[in-house]
């Protein structure tokens, strides 16, 4: 024990009592005033939380480790550990998730203090100590960070991290020893875990250090210390740099538009005027850190991020950084500009690119209050060394810190707090609801699968119903007595009720397919569920079960990810109203990597995609990895068809995109999409009638039952009324030949029913189409018009044939009509 405390710190004295002692107390203030503003609102969960949670679920569920990153969503690893932990310990609930960001946030305090105290321990370490408390006071009782570390989300581990790494390297740097490059080198690694922001915080400290060293020659005699912080930081952080390098895309994967949810972030670069944004930026964090508040996720307060003493602080410490130009004072100043680089550089606002993202701010606000505690702990010393002043004043400049930063608290009390509580609504239902839920375990409970996805209801379900599966024929006895919740309070029995549920039942959640007229509502049974501010929540409605399970037609299309896609069925296309489609999916072994499922509707052509539906499978709340082999899952789907749809063939096409690899995933047979099924918008009725009745039958298959002649300027405008006899199981060409007296053909029209738009393959029996053509070119004279069919072939093309009746003979080509121009 001795020798690693010699290790570490040479001497005893060098880890002081006083340091220990300060480093204590400023967490449990960061704790306290923590703990306090999140006791002070209701228990309430953002959707990127409970997706956390959501991965912690799997880990503790599904053994599924998010070693590299999850695939969906993106969020980096380390929270989820770490929130796993607790889950574990304390349940599915919304404390489990917050108590670790909780901790963390109120961790980065003790590490500032340590980092400036090691940055500054060369002016003295009475000046590098009140540097330390000033900037840890300032974190600890800031109500951004604060509001920061309740959420239960990932940023808010990159500053306790990144302080970590600084205090280290900082301490190596003063005392020289290896253990200290080291344990900065791990920290760093870990970095990459956190947050992915850090992904720029390993370039930010070599900045800062390169910085440093040309301020402080002397440094570089550390530099096997240096190389040893490298090692260890690659060798912590290869793992992931392996995957990055496979895998290109993942590095910013949450910088980049992605498919299943709104972008993550761009690149200022991709804008037309990137200068003009940066700039705009700038100003607005300029003016958010110093005079309001402006960010897009705010504290409901128009006040600045950094009280006016530390304003005051901030600006002193950049005046001292710039007339000392110390090696510490390099350093920090540096990690305050270039952490503020990565929101500095994106943008997620399409409407408003100068936009400021709060969580891209945190990792850089530890050493904005560095900077601010070097400047006010100047200010106290000068204070100090005017001797006309008692020697006890200068403690008024640590008592006005104080002062400014609880007047924020108080501002969070009588302003903030408020403002929270009415905007708490939506979360506050969803944990209401949850816990209503809970209570009524008696009976089987359905719930509308739409609102089930939520992330925040999926997670906080999970305390009661911990497994997932696909719901089968046998999961739900026809006649069974079930409670349908219902998250509208307004809704009455006679307005009818959703068609696809969730059954939660036996502590498992069941996925059910589509099924109309599922359940019948008893008479009088009818509850109201109040919140405890006497607010209607929602409804639960006592009820029979009469759903049937729909057949489907079934297929077999395997892709190589062993993911095969088993069965479909939807409604008719219909311009104007939902696509309602169900795709079935069975895994034929546990997956290993979570794929994005994709439902492209296109025109014949694929000229015009007229939807391209990119998601992931029952929106991520339900990962496909947690899957069992041979179980049938159904997905459906509400495809939005536009009023203005033209009449024609249209394709579905699935596939399934790897969003690591960021390519399709092939089907077994190497195409990227399978073609499940080809619709059609039938035309319009047409009145019109044809001049001259015909009745000629082309392979009992199509039937031209009259036509229309009429010339045009140097041609013929021909008007064909076709009948479908059946349905045609190809695509036909029509033609029409002008021939004359010689038999040879002077001009002709070979093209597929209205231009292409409509081919025969979609044609219905009984179903009529005018098909008017142009043949254009025709030189005065008497001619013949012949018609016919025929389609294409490997080996070249075959017409179609009439049909042979009254002593007529089949013939491939018929004799439509004789005609003089003009």
């Amino acid at each position: 024990m001795l020798n690693c405390l010699h290790l570490y710190g040479r001497r005893l004295n060098l880890i002081n009592h006083v340091d220990v002692g300060l480093s204590f107390a400023l967490f449990l203030v960061g704790l306290a005033v923590y703990l306090m503003q999140w006791l002070a609102l209701p228990p309430a969960i953002g959707r990127d939380a409970a997706e956390l949670g959501l991965n912690a679920y799997d880990l503790l569920q599904e053994n599924i480790f998010p070693f590299y990153v999850y695939h969906q969503f993106a969020p980096s690893p380390l929270i989820i550990y770490m929130q796993s932990f607790a889950v574990a310990l304390f349940g599915y609930s919304i404390a489990s998730l917050q108590v670790v960001t909780i901790v963390a946030g109120a961790l980065a305090a003790p590490t500032t203090y340590w980092a400036s105290r090691w940055l500054f321990e060369d002016q003295g370490t009475v000046l590098a100590r009140r540097a330390g408390v000033i900037a840890a006071l300032g974190l600890a009782l800031s109500s951004f960070f604060a509001s920061q570390s309740r959420r239960g989300d990932e940023p808010i581990l990159l500053p306790v991290v990144a302080v970590v790494a600084v205090a280290f390297l900082w301490r190596g740097f003063r005392r020289g020893h290896k253990l200290d490059f080291v344990l900065a080198g791990l920290f760093v690694g870990l970095s990459q875990y956190a947050y992915i922001v850090a992904r720029f915080f390993p370039v930010a400290l070599a900045l800062a250090s390169a910085g440093a060293v040309l301020a402080n020659h002397r440094l570089l005699a550390h530099w096997r210390g240096l190389i040893w912080a490298a090692a260890s930081s690659v060798l912590v952080a290869l793992p992931q740099w392996i995957l990055f390098i496979a895998f290109p895309y993942t590095f910013v994967a949450r910088v980049t538009v992605h498919y299943a949810r709104p972008p993550g972030g761009s690149w200022i670069f991709d804008l037309p005027d990137p200068v003009t944004a940066f700039a705009a930026k700038l100003s607005n964090q300029l003016l958010t850190l110093c005079c309001y508040s402006n960010l897009r996720a705010n504290l409901l307060t128009e006040k600045s991020l950094l009280p006016p003493i530390f304003v005051v602080g901030l600006v002193i410490g950049v005046v001292v950084v710039t007339m000392q130009r110390r090696d510490g004072h390099i350093f920090a100043s540096l990690m305050m500009v270039l952490m503020f680089l990565p929101d500095l550089l994106t943008y997620e606002d399409m409407g408003d690119f100068a936009a400021i993202d709060h969580s891209r701010l945190v990792g850089g606000i530890p050493f904005i209050f560095v900077i601010a505690g070097l400047g006010t702990a100047t200010i106290w010393a000068r204070i100090e060394n005017i001797r006309r002043l008692p020697s006890w004043i200068g403690n008024l400049v640590l008592a006005l810190v104080l002062l400014s930063s609880l007047f924020r608290q108080w501002d969070f009390a009588t302003q903030v707090r408020p403002q929270l509580l009415a905007q708490h609504g939506s979360s506050s239902i969803t944990t209401q609801v949850v816990e209503y839920i809970g209570n009524q375990l008696d009976r089987p409970l359905l719930l509308p699968t739409r609102q089930y996805f939520p992330p925040q209801v999926a997670f906080l379900l999970a305390e009661h119903f911990p497994h997932r599966q696909a719901g089968s024929q046998h999961t739900l006895k026809h006649g069974e007595i079930v409670t349908a919740v219902v998250v509208d309070p307004e809704r009455s029995m006679e307005d009818g009720f959703p068609e696809e549920w969730v059954l939660l039942r036996d502590k498992t959640v069941y996925f059910l397919p589509p099924m109309p007229e599922s359940i019948e509502p008893l008479p009088g049974e009818e509850t109201e569920i109040v919140g405890s501010d006497g607010a209607k929540l929602a409804k639960a409605f006592v009820a029979r079960w009469q759903g049937e399970f729909p057949t489907y037609m079934p297929l077999d299309v395997p892709f190589t990810n062993h993911l095969n896609l088993v069965g479909f069925q939807s409604n008719d296309l219909e311009a104007g109203s939902p696509l309602e489609l169900t795709l079935y999916w069975q895994p034929a072994q546990r997956l290993k990597r979570d794929v994005e499922l994709f439902v492209q509707l296109y025109d014949r052509n694929r000229d015009k995609v007229v939807v391209n539906d990119h998601s992931w499978p029952l929106f991520g709340v339900f990962r496909i990895r947690a899957w069992q082999p041979e179980e049938i899952m159904p997905l459906s789907y509400s495809l939005p068809i536009p009023d203005d749809l033209p009449p024609g063939p249209y394709h579905l096409n699935v596939g399934i995109f790897d969003v690591i690899a960021h390519e399709r995933v092939p089907l077994v047979t190497g195409r990227d999409t399978h073609l499940v099924k080809t619709f059609k918008i039938p035309l319009p009725k047409d009145d019109r009638l044809p001049d001259i009745s015909t009745g000629i039958n082309f392979g009992n298959i199509i039937e031209l039952s009259g036509y229309s002649l009429t010339p045009v300027n140097g041609g013929l405008k021909l008007t064909l009324f076709w009948r479908a006899l059946a349905s045609p199981e190809i695509d036909y060409t029509s033609f029409v030949h002008i021939v004359d007296s010689d038999g040879k053909i002077v001009s002709q029209s070979d093209v597929e029913p209205l231009d292409g738009r409509y081919p025969t393959s979609i044609w219905s029996p009984k179903e009529v189409i005018v098909d008017e053509r142009i043949v254009s070119s025709i030189p005065d004279g008497e001619y013949q018009i012949y018609i016919g069919w025929y389609w294409h072939q490997e080996d070249g093309w075959q017409r179609l044939s009439t049909v042979a009746r009254g002593g007529m003979p089949a013939t491939d080509h018929v004799l439509l009509d004789t005609i003089a121009l003009p």
